[in-house]
């Protein structure tokens, strides 16, 4: 009896003391997982503030060139002193604004057309690590327009009306631009269509075409509506012209030149008061007179000179 409980008591004992072991690997175990876990979020809290330094606060992703190419008339300084108020400063006070990752295009692109109405088009590129490229596309400057209650525009090739200005603004005379008056009663706004391209087309051809012979014509055209297909023109001697959009502009000009070189002296041309080529192969026109031969004589004078002009000039 005494050696089986002697022999129970060392089962206890051996048991007691693989427990303690047991319990002695665990807590090594513990303690070994939890300085695991320690370091290794310890390793990703420096990575993650390290990749974060990297992508947002070291110079390595800091734009330091900025280019702006494309523009022709627009001040370079000025576009960039405007674009780099949007990009200089940090989000919420932290992140910089010029970094690679951060820069804002699209704000750069919107303040850009808010303040320099003759930008057409904007292309802005990031060039990895440290540029950007800023690429202008500008409006053709062709004619101002200008609507029944004097109010004036700028337009582009594609007939929109951009930008109200004044007839005596630096713009509008360093540019030499045609002047087109609307007579209709409807007030024109930013942005409005005024004009098609062919009308534009047809308007600037007209123009060039004048320049090549002296007529005197002012540089300024009429139009009755934005749907008419005539056009009115002024010269410096004051009489009218008054031709048609579906006639070629250079043989409407030839025509005209040739009247004026074959059918009238240069004191008869001082006394014109309009000629009228609307109608294709003739033309009308109107002599200033006493009021009361004028009724009698206007017609015998257009007719007459319609059917003659038709003859040697078609």
């Amino acid at each position: 009896m005494a050696y089986f409980g002697h022999k129970k008591k060392i089962k206890k004992e051996l048991e007691y003391q693989k427990s303690r072991l047991i319990s002695r690997r665990n807590n090594n175990f513990q303690l070994f997982g939890l300085f695991y876990r320690s370091f290794f979020y310890f390793l990703a809290i420096a990575f993650f503030a390290i990749l974060v330094y990297s992508l947002f606060f070291s110079q390595f992703l800091r734009i330091n060139e900025v280019k702006i190419v494309g523009n022709q008339k627009l001040d370079s300084q000025m576009l960039m002193g405007v674009s780099q108020e949007v990009w200089n400063g940090k989000y919420l006070g932290i992140f910089p604004k010029n970094n690679f990752l951060l820069f804002p295009r699209g704000k750069v692109n919107d303040v850009l057309l808010e303040n320099f109405k003759r930008i057409r088009q904007i292309k802005i590129e990031k060039v990895f690590p440290q540029s950007v490229l800023v690429e202008i596309v500008e409006r053709d400057l062709l004619l101002v327009w200008c609507d029944s209650s004097n109010h004036c525009f700028l337009v582009d090739n594609e007939g929109f009306a951009y930008q109200q200005v004044s007839l005596d603004s630096k713009e509008v005379l360093e540019n030499d631009l045609l002047k087109v008056t609307d007579q209709e009663s409807q007030e024109t706004s930013e942005g409005d269509k005024v004009l098609n391209k062919e009308k534009i087309e047809f308007l600037v051809k007209t123009r060039n075409e004048l320049k090549g012979v002296d007529l005197g014509v002012e540089n300024e055209f009429t139009l009755s509506s934005k749907l008419a297909q005539e056009v009115n023109l002024k010269t410096q001697n004051g009489w009218t012209i008054f031709i048609s959009t579906e006639i070629e502009p250079s043989k409407t000009i030839d025509f005209l030149e040739n009247f004026l070189n074959r059918q009238l002296s240069t004191e008869e041309v001082k006394q014109l008061e309009y000629v009228d080529l609307r109608v294709e192969n003739r033309l009308y026109y109107k002599l200033k007179k006493d009021k009361e031969k004028e009724s009698e004589e206007s017609d015998q004078d257009e007719t007459s000179l319609g059917s003659q002009l038709g003859n040697d000039c078609a």
